[in-house]
């Protein structure tokens, strides 16, 4: 009898150990660790849902309908989730789990920078006026570079066209084979590098406009080159690079917002680095990060 009963004991006991050793039953236990320690309410805590805000979730889902589940159905389930929501956050800020979260952490930054951004009225519309002194102060960045328009006969092999070169280059040059590049081309420095590769880009710079040079090696083989035309570099005109300007500015725009929000809200605090005083901090511009949003958010 006492066999049965220890050898029952040991089921147990091996039983336990291997149930102790299942993920599922390892959360089921932290989670009831958690529930068990948390703090008790007095009383219920309201949960304020407004119907305009309801409205705006389902106008969001139904923008993409679902096959199959009648609209009625999907908009009772957007309320459900939002109510559902509403709750599970409630109950994870009681049970404190969105301390020493690094996922709710970068969440909570991203919100305030986008307060920054807002407060400091990065979204407003652009002002001329504004976008001209900004435009005018870093002209440099937007500076056209010069360009080369030439005509060009390709070949794989070079004989043929030094060939013709070297006999005087008189009459039409030699029938080009197909290639890679058009016959005529209007391209900057940066672009011509990038096309046809950097000794091609500097041996073009060289030659004397009008007539034909070369041959002239390039990433794909050897050419015959006419200088058509050069456009010496100059500066841009706001109209010409607008986009990039209006691009460029907002973007400092929210930077100037982002670190104007720091440096007020440093005043707040007090920050030691191994106990000593944090000096000569500089906030980084950082902007808040921006994606396709849902519904709910």
């Amino acid at each position: 009898m006492a066999s049965m009963s220890g050898s029952r004991l040991t089921q147990v006991l091996a039983l336990l150990a291997c149930l102790a050793r299942q993920r599922l039953v390892q959360f089921a236990v932290i989670a009831g660790a958690l529930f068990a320690i948390a703090p008790p309410r007095d009383a219920p805590e309201v949960i304020h849902v407004t119907r305009e805000r309801l409205a705006e979730l389902r106008r969001a889902e139904l923008a993409r309908p679902k096959a199959n589940v009648p609209l009625a159905e999907q908009a009772a389930a957007v309320d459900r989730r939002q109510i559902e929501d509403e709750i599970l956050y409630r109950e994870g800020l009681r049970l404190g789990l969105d301390k020493n979260d690094g996922i709710v952490r970068q969440r909570v930054v991203q919100k305030v920078l986008f307060l920054a951004e807002e407060m400091g009225g990065a979204s407003r519309p652009v002002d001329e006026a504004a976008l001209q002194t900004f435009f005018e102060a870093n002209k440099a960045r937007w500076a056209i570079g010069g360009r080369t328009r030439f005509a060009q006969v390709y070949r794989h092999d070079r004989a043929a066209l030094a060939a013709w070169i070297e006999a005087g280059g008189s009459g039409d040059p030699p029938r080009a084979e197909p290639g890679p590049v058009a016959s005529e081309m209007d391209l900057d420095a940066d672009a011509l590098a990038h096309t046809l590769g950097t000794e091609f880009a500097e041996s073009i710079g060289k030659l004397p406009a009008g007539a034909w040079s070369g041959p002239v090696k390039s990433a794909f083989g050897f050419h015959l080159v006419r200088v058509i035309e050069r456009h010496a570099a100059r500066p841009a005109r706001l109209e010409e690079v607008r986009g990039a300007v209006v691009e460029a500015y907002s973007l400092h725009r929210r930077q100037e917002a982002t670190a104007a929000f720091v440096e007020a809200a440093l005043a707040r605090y007090r920050i030691t680095v191994d106990d000593a005083p944090l000096r000569d901090f500089t906030p980084s511009r950082r902007i808040a990060f921006r994606s396709v949003s849902s519904g709910e958010d």
